[in-house]
């Protein structure tokens, strides 16, 4: 890693603390003034729609205090492990820059959510929607599609096996993606769950709650459907030969990575959405994404052949 690369990822991690830490003591001073009684949920149209004792005001800081350190611990590994990729001396350094400053990325906007959430509940006024769903989540949303983007084309670029492909690191990529989402996922509806659905929460995992996607209502516990398909997926993409490079397993490797980072990140999809939401129109999106994977899969198959 370089200095100057180092010395930046220093400096925003350093930034990250102190701004939270001074947030956070700022906080502690003004919470006994707050009511007994504060809103702490917010509605669609940014208001407060539910009432928690004060003692929850302290939420915002305890979500970054587990969230960021995770996310500077998988920066640790990034920079000691071994990806086990076939790039040269540019392309692995590459490819970790982009994952840490993914991950920094990352741990900014959890800082930045943070705060604008701890200044609404402080001064109990409307959080800014526009700013929570106009830009931050539309910055945080493009950098995630981007990320695996750029990772793609840099082990493309930068490989070392021959014909500068190497499918063995791209099932790893997959893999590895699969592995992210789902592992994003799991601390999410932890902590969530004392809040879903929306409009009337409850903590009870077998009370009937609505289920817009299909119409009908059903035990709270059914939340748990899609974290569950994630995991199946991940297992059986991580059970396929790690010898992807034969030439005939080598296209058939990729249609799995596909479908599973596909479907993968349609259950995430599913599961950050309020339960009361509708997605049939983002399914079919999915859907024609992996009708359009398959049918090029047997394309290239036949050309092949």
């Amino acid at each position: 890693m370089s200095r100057r690369f180092t010395l930046i990822h220093r400096i925003i991690t350093a930034c990250i603390f102190i701004i939270l830490a001074a947030a956070l003591m700022h906080f502690i001073f003004v919470w006994r003034e707050l009511p007994e009684e504060i809103g702490m949920h917010f509605g669609p149209d940014g208001n407060f729609d539910e009432y928690e004792s004060k003692i929850y005001g302290f939420y915002p800081y305890v979500i970054s205090a587990v969230l960021i350190p995770l996310l500077m611990t998988a920066v640790h590994f990034v920079k000691k492990i071994n990806l086990g990729l076939s790039l040269d001396e540019k392309g692995d350094r590459l490819f970790r820059y982009v994952v840490i400053a993914a991950l920094d990325l990352a741990s900014v906007g959890i800082c930045v959510y943070a705060l604008i959430w701890s200044y609404a509940v402080e001064h109990q006024q409307a959080m800014d929607r526009t700013l929570m769903k106009g830009n931050l989540n539309t910055i945080l949303t493009g950098c995630f599609v981007v990320c695996p983007v750029t990772l793609a084309v840099i082990n493309k670029k930068y490989s070392t096996s021959k014909k500068g492909k190497d499918p063995a690191a791209r099932h790893k990529i997959g893999r590895t993606l699969c592995w992210s989402v789902f592992g994003i996922s799991v601390p999410f509806l932890l902590v969530c769950w004392e809040r879903i659905p929306h409009e009337k929460p409850t903590t009870d995992p077998f009370e009937s709650i609505y289920y817009a996607d299909f119409g009908i209502k059903a035990p709270k516990y059914m939340v748990l459907l899609p974290l569950l398909i994630m995991l199946i997926i991940c297992i059986t993409n991580s059970m396929l030969t790690k010898k992807s490079g034969r030439e005939k397993s080598e296209q058939f490797i990729k249609l799995i990575d596909d479908i599973s980072v596909l479907l993968v990140i349609m259950m995430f999809t599913r599961l950050i959405c309020d339960t009361g939401e509708s997605l049939w129109e983002i399914y079919l999106i999915y859907a024609l994404l992996v009708t359009s994977a398959v049918v090029i899969y047997f394309i290239r198959k036949k050309r092949s052949g």
